[in-house]
């Protein structure tokens, strides 16, 4: 029997807590040594503080934290803690103290050494400012030639909108700015989003000087991070009780895109239940290798799905495409589209593709990169020089904790349309959407293997999480809202599939699943693969960080799918219009996630609900997982009330 935790986050560990604080006007948290969501009265001023430690190839060494000492008072608060970076070759060990006074200045500051001699491409602290009240609008900024005022970018940036920073301000209130000082180092902001991070990034060390650098043993780094509002701080209120998530519709409806798989990228058996399962998804396409077709063969041949191909052009590009188009032929594969990469381009060229559109007997031809929406913002394709363009997405290139994959899945509607703004009418598709980077394009080395008993580092347990879910909820509605034409998802089966083969997981201290089971991630797959074909009605929540919320609309019926994306029990209120008459609802949470996992049809089987409305309104009954619940409109409102990670589906 799998724990709660497990459930919901795919680990025993539950994710590190947050502590509230105050400094004077400005509220906060304090989580695992980073600052995160810094307020004032209600309005949020920074999403994150900390410092971070990058080896050569741009991965992040996690710190271990000891010796925290916190003093919190009503005002104001006093904090010091270790924090130790080891990872062979690299060990360095730095000292923090963070001070919040009661006028509302709070500074950061960090003092460390290195303990070996090893290469970094950076080292210092990382600032990540909010996309509300930010993105677009004007702000001054502070360099060694005084301040000047600017504008934030609206669209995301290609490259940094403001180098060699001293300080940034931006307008919090009518009157009242919000101050960021940084010292220690040359600081520099970059536009997030670029990886879909949801935050613009102010960091230390800029990319115009050499990387990676060496760093002698007992070189000693300094570095420090002021906040302060400047004016007059808005009048504080005292605020109620967490109201509830309202969920309101806004804009016009607009075409779901088409979803698919990967193949999966190790060799399985499915049984015939299995494949009944994929073939329940409703998938519109399957992502394939041109240079593996063999392995997922049985795959191709029993879901008999249209097929996305991807092939990576080498040396000999005209070789390699004539043999793919004739294993395309021999198999009989009905092929959509091809995706065409190249070895030595990061973004394919104009040449590549003509030379496919030359060879290739059918279907479209897809230009993109394997990498992030970056490379292709930084080398950007001529409108109509591909017939759809694609790029990849996964919400851990820069941070890997829970709340930081909840803020990012909102990136993923502002690349979507930024990649509109010089795209033209190309369609765009997203392939694939992965927990884990899969392909390291910032790389200035090779990637170290996994240690002994060590997930690889591609695999991330929350494949099999209610989290995960729930995240690829927010992902599907953040996408289909900004108008994506497809989207592919993950793999068929295994570490980072939708559901487990019948070998179950190689690792299974490590990577919980259980044997010939579902994931959660299929039940959202099902819940929206039932209304392929049909629209998406974009929609507002009030806190999506918390509630997110995908409105779907096919031949006279909907469906409203909820997701709980924290740690917290949360309310939730929809308006009773938008359900329509006799609404039933099913959730899916860590009280009957397992049962779902492992009876996936019984799970989803319809039920009869006794003492339903016969007609007109409301339903004041619906489906939970088996247990009859009340579902009773009050003031033209319909309150839910979410467990953590919790998955609503509600059909009308």
């Amino acid at each position: 029997m799998l724990s709660r935790n497990t459930l919901l986050y795919g680990t025993s560990e539950a994710p590190a807590p947050l502590l509230g604080l105050n400094a004077g006007p400005l509220s906060l948290y304090f989580q695992n040594g980073d600052l995160r969501y810094i307020t004032c009265a209600g309005r949020e001023v920074l999403r994150r503080a900390y410092a971070a430690v990058r080896d050569p190839n741009w991965g992040t060494v996690p710190g271990k934290l000891s010796q925290l000492k916190i003093d919190s008072r009503r005002d104001r608060f006093h904090i010091r803690y270790e924090s130790d970076h080891n990872s062979e070759p690299i060990h360095f060990r730095w000292q923090a103290e963070i001070t919040g006074r009661p006028d509302g200045q709070i500074t950061f500051s960090m003092e460390g050494k290195a303990l070996t001699t090893f290469k970094r491409n950076r080292i210092g602290f990382c600032v990540h400012h909010p996309l509300n009240g930010f993105a677009g609008r004007e702000c001054e900024v502070e360099t060694a030639q005084g301040w000047r005022k600017d504008r934030v970018p609206a669209e995301v940036a290609p490259n940094q909108p403001f180098l060699g920073m001293k300080a940034v301000r931006h307008e919090i209130a009518p009157g009242c700015q919000a101050e960021v000082r940084f010292v220690g180092d040359l600081f520099e902001m970059e536009d997030h989003r670029n990886w879909t991070d949801g935050n613009f990034k102010t960091y230390g060390t800029p990319l115009s000087l050499p990387f990676p650098v060496e760093v002698v043993a007992g070189t000693v780094i300094q570095q420090s991070v002021v906040i302060q509002l400047v004016g007059r701080a808005p009048k504080l209120v005292s605020l109620p009780a967490k109201a509830p998530v309202t969920i309101a519709a806004q804009g016009e409806a607009r075409s779901l895109p088409e979803i698919g798989l990967a193949a999966a990228s190790s060799r399985w058996a499915p049984a015939a239940g299995q494949l009944n399962r994929l073939k329940a998804l409703r998938l519109s396409h399957l992502r394939a290798e041109a240079a593996t077709l063999d392995q997922p063969a049985v795959e191709l041949s029993a879901l008999d799905l249209p097929l996305e191909m991807t092939i990576l052009l080498g040396t000999d590009p005209r070789r390699q495409l004539e043999q793919a188009a004739a294993r395309v032929k021999d198999l009989k594969l009905n092929v959509r589209r091809w995706i065409v990469y190249e070895e030595k381009a990061i973004v394919t060229t104009t040449d590549a593709v003509k030379l496919a559109r030359s060879v290739l007997p059918t279907g479209m031809i897809v230009g993109g990169t394997r990498a992030n929406f970056a490379e292709v913002n930084r080398n950007r394709p001529a409108a109509g020089s591909f017939d759809g363009v694609s790029f990849t997405i996964n919400p851990q290139v820069h941070a890997f904790d829970n709340l930081s994959l909840a803020e990012n899945s909102a990136a993923q509607r502002d690349v979507v349309m930024s990649a509109r703004a010089f795209c033209g009418a190309m369609p765009i598709y997203i392939s694939p959407v992965t927990f884990k980077q899969q392909f390291n394009a910032a790389a200035t080395g090779a990637e170290a293997p996994a240690p002994p008993g060590a997930l690889p580092a591609r695999v991330d347990p929350r494949q099999m999480s209610l989290f995960g879910a729930g995240w690829t909820l927010a992902s599907i509605k953040n996408l289909a809202e900004a108008g994506a034409a497809g989207i592919t998802y993950y793999e068929t089966a295994g570490w980072k599939g939708v559901m487990e083969t019948t070998a179950g997981s190689a690792l299974p201290e490590k990577f919980h699943s259980i044997a010939g089971s579902v994931f959660p991630i299929w039940h959202v797959l099902a819940d929206v693969g039932e209304f392929r074909g049909g629209q998406v009605l974009p929609c507002v929540s009030s806190r999506p960080l918390d509630i997110e919320c995908l409105i779907l609309k096919s031949a006279g019926r909907g469906r409203v799918i909820v997701v709980n994306l924290s740690t917290e029990r949360q309310a939730v209120e929809l308006p009773a219009s938008l359900l329509g008459a006799m609404p039933s609802m099913r959730i899916l949470d860590a009280s009957n996630a397992e049962s779902a996992m492992t009876k996936p049809e019984e799970f989803r089987a319809p039920r009869s609900m006794p003492g339903a409305a016969s007609s007109g309104g409301v339903s004041r009954r619906a489906m939970i997982g088996g247990v009859l619940a009340a579902l009773t409109p009050r003031n033209g409102v319909v309150s839910l009330s979410l467990d953590a990670c919790a998955i609503a589906c509600i059909d009308f």
